[in-house]
């Protein structure tokens, strides 16, 4: 099992456990793009179509579970639309 797919079960599984740095790996790929927005807040967006995006804010270099929660639901509704 690849590191990215450890990050994925542990997304799917455990969302809140997961590190911000963890998230930069998962959607750091040709099929997402994470741009800075406004101060710390981080948008993560699918490149096909620009109106399918998350936005994240960073706080000490990571965010809050509740955001996490809402990345699995992103990852899970991005990898749907395909």
């Amino acid at each position: 099992m690849t590191s990215k797919e450890k990050i994925i079960e542990k997304l799917l599984t455990r969302p809140t456990s997961l590190k911000y740095k963890e998230i930069e790996t998962l959607f750091s790929n040709s099929k997402y793009t994470i741009s800075n927005r406004k101060g710390s807040h981080r948008k993560i967006e699918l490149n096909k179509d620009n109106s399918l995006y998350i936005i994240i804010p960073l706080h000490n270099n990571d965010c809050l579970d509740t955001y996490k929660v809402k990345l699995k639901k992103f990852y899970i509704l991005t990898n749907e639309y395909e």
